[in-house]
C-alpha cells in the first residue's frame, strides 16, 4: 500500500516538474494499492487545472476511473 499526497500526483502530471520522472515511476510501478483521499484528489485536480489546463485535469479523473475499474493501467498514469 502506498499513501499518496497531492505533490506526487501533480508532479506526475507536469512534465516540467523537477520530480516528474521519479514520481511517475513510483506511482505507475508500485504494486499498490495506491491510497489517497477525496481532498487530495480535489487539491491535485485544482492545481493540475491551474497549471496545465482542463484536459490534464480530465486525464487525472480518467486515470483514477481506469485504475478503479482494473484496466491494468495504474492510477495517475498520464500517458506520453
Amino acid at each position: 500500500m502506498l499513501i499518496v499526497d497531492t505533490g506526487p500526483i501533480v508532479a506526475t502530471a507536469d512534465r516540467a516538474d523537477k520530480d516528474h520522472a521519479a514520481c511517475r515511476e513510483l506511482l505507475e510501478n508500485d504494486e499498490g494499492p495506491l491510497v489517497t483521499t477525496a481532498m487530495v484528489i480535489a487539491e491535485a485536480a485544482y492545481l493540475i487545472d491551474r497549471q496545465l489546463g482542463a484536459k490534464a485535469e480530465a486525464s487525472l479523473y480518467s486515470s483514477i476511473i481506469e485504475g478503479v475499474r482494473g484496466s491494468g493501467r495504474g492510477p495517475f498514469s498520464f500517458g506520453g
